[in-house]
């Protein structure tokens, strides 16, 4: 029986695709971007709990009325747990449950046509246009998450694209407006999502001893927030500074 390793889970969140959701993380994930967040659900062997994909429809069918938008799987890398996480959402498609993936896009998925198939919508970070400013920023590989963009693209999925706004490295216009040209070129984007670099991470990296290289690093302007969505705008791709 295939189980999941568990990170957290939250309720209610209005933020991680349509509608209020319940958000399911799972352990695991092969990058180590310097902003992360939850650098306590890098390492596998991490886990909280193991669940299998039946349970977790049992501890949603607790909030189904109240999380009606349905369930949002993020991780860590939820395509790291790919057995686990092809078999939790057929599960959920055949009850009709709307089914979200907050990927990096990190692992390729040619090998998980029904996984595709089953998923409702792709929340995708392509977290800078430059391969090597994106290894240097998460030491993993970019052209394995555009292949998968376009592979979603292709099959006509439905995607959100995620860019986190970092000054000094994920700001520069040139790599923004390369950004632009990348998602222009792919179907069924519905939303393209710029989000301010946020601190929120910095003290989980320090309880786990792990050298956090943006200490200096501020959150952006409001005025370099607005510069960078123009850029998205100009491109004619419909933008947004949140998830709303």
């Amino acid at each position: 029986m295939v189980k999941g390793k568990i990170h957290s889970y939250h309720t209610l969140t209005a933020i991680d695709g349509p509608g209020l959701r319940f958000l399911l993380f799972l352990q695991g994930c092969p990058l180590r971007c310097m902003y992360c967040h939850n650098p306590d659900s890098w390492k596998q062997e991490d886990f909280q709990e193991e669940r299998t994909a039946e349970e977790i429809l049992e501890m949603f069918d607790k909030y189904r009325k109240i999380c009606s938008g349905g369930i949002t799987i993020s991780g860590g890398e939820p395509l790291m747990q790919k057995d686990f996480l092809s078999k939790l959402v057929h599960l959920f498609s055949k009850e009709n449950i709307h089914t979200a993936i907050d990927t990096a896009g990190s692992i390729p998925l040619n090998d998980s046509m029904q996984l595709i198939e089953d998923t409702s919508l792709f929340i995708l970070d392509i977290k800078h246009s430059n391969p090597q400013k994106y290894h240097e920023l998460t030491g993993g590989d970019l052209n394995i998450t555009l292949a998968n963009a376009k592979l979603l693209s292709d099959m006509g999925k439905k995607m959100w694209i995620r860019y986190v706004l970092v000054p000094g490295i994920t700001d520069n216009t040139e790599d923004i407006k390369k950004e632009a040209e990348i998602i222009a070129e792919l179907n069924g984007v519905e939303k393209v999502v710029v989000l301010p670099y946020s601190t929120l991470g910095r003290e989980k990296w320090k309880k786990l001893n792990y050298t956090y290289q943006l200490e200096n690093t501020e959150p952006p302007s409001k005025e370099l927030l607005k510069s960078a969505k123009e850029i998205f705008k100009n491109a004619g791709l419909p933008v947004s500074s949140g998830n709303s």
